[in-house]
């Protein structure tokens, strides 16, 4: 074979193989899979957050399920990693018998995955009106929320920063006046479809938000779970 058709094969297949690639990842990108429970995608779920504790004996043991393969209902899915009675998780969807869950210990960094169902307690009951005023905080990102003259409405100031290798550094920042519906904030400019959208639901003594990714730099996101300071 002539070096020439040797050479337009070859460039044939690469172009099919990335066309395949770009197939894949736009299909990636129309929504994770369902059996899912994981850190940077739990606030962007689409599921109603919600408050509950873990109910069970003093000494029993409520174990995280993992979220890969064929988990949570797989075999050697469950983790080492668990919960005990009392304990305050925030969930989201559901996955057949198990519930993604978000929990946040006094100190440390949290834990997210399936738990059983059955494994919690009532919900807990949240205010129709969110506690909304404060300093929040996540890692590197911070919003403040604080009051307008308006009735239920709120002045809403945030930073986020983005950190890769040596001096990349990228920053993020929202600014705007808010009207909060119950526990929900959604705010941002309608205009576009790259301009910065947020959503932000209060939950207790947590503030969870959600952007579109366009409030920052690349891989600047206000994703994560708030506490106040």
């Amino acid at each position: 074979m002539k070096r020439k058709n040797l050479i337009f094969i070859l460039s044939i297949v690469i172009a099919a193989a990335a066309l395949n690639i770009n197939g894949q990842t736009q299909e990636y990108l129309r929504g994770n899979p369902a059996n899912w429970c994981r850190n940077g995608l739990f606030t962007n779920q689409d599921a109603e957050f919600k408050l509950a504790r873990v109910k069970g004996d003093k000494n029993s043991r409520i174990y995280f399920y993992k979220d890969d393969d064929d988990c949570p209902v797989g075999e050697d899915c469950r983790l080492k990693s668990y919960l005990i009675a009392g304990d305050e998780v925030i969930t989201s969807k559901t996955y057949g018998k198990f519930t993604c869950v978000w929990y946040q210990p006094k100190k440390g960094d949290e834990t997210v995955g399936w738990i059983e169902t059955d494994d919690l307690l009532k919900r807990i009951n949240q205010p129709k009106k969110g506690n909304w005023v404060g300093e929040w905080s996540d890692a590197s990102s911070q919003i403040s929320i604080q009051p307008q003259k308006q009735v239920r409405t709120y002045k809403i100031y945030g930073t986020a920063v983005w950190k890769g290798l040596g001096e990349n550094v990228h920053v993020g920042e929202i600014d705007f006046i808010a009207f909060s519906s119950n526990n929900k904030m959604s705010m941002g400019d309608n205009d576009s479809e790259y301009d910065c959208r947020v959503k932000m639901q209060q939950l207790g003594r947590f503030l969870i938000v959600s952007d579109n990714k366009n409030c920052g730099g690349v891989n600047v996101s206000f994703d994560g779970i708030y506490q106040r300071k």
